[in-house]
């Protein structure tokens, strides 16, 4: 995910998505793949399990608003990365 991970609570907008989407989540699966990043439509937000959205950072097309980082947010992307290589080591 390198280190431009984006925090919770962030809106953007992905790449063929008109809507905004608000990040509530990371490495999170659909038993094929684990994706990046979970989220559901801004303003709904969590509104039914079928409105999430999995998607991986490359397909954010724009940052609308970065959510807020907290003081030890660093120790969460490190934390999120090794977790992440050990999910693709496997």
């Amino acid at each position: 995910m390198g280190n431009d991970l984006l925090p919770i609570g962030s809106v953007i907008k992905l790449k063929k998505i008109d809507q905004p989407i608000v990040i509530v989540g990371y490495l999170v699966g659909n038993g094929k793949k684990v994706y990046d990043y979970v989220g559901f439509p801004y303003p709904e937000g969590i509104f039914s399990m079928k409105t999430q959205l999995l998607f991986d950072k490359d397909l954010i097309n724009e940052v609308v608003h970065e959510g807020y980082k907290f003081k030890n947010f660093k120790q969460v992307e490190e934390r999120i990365e090794i977790t992440k290589k050990e999910i693709e080591n496997k």
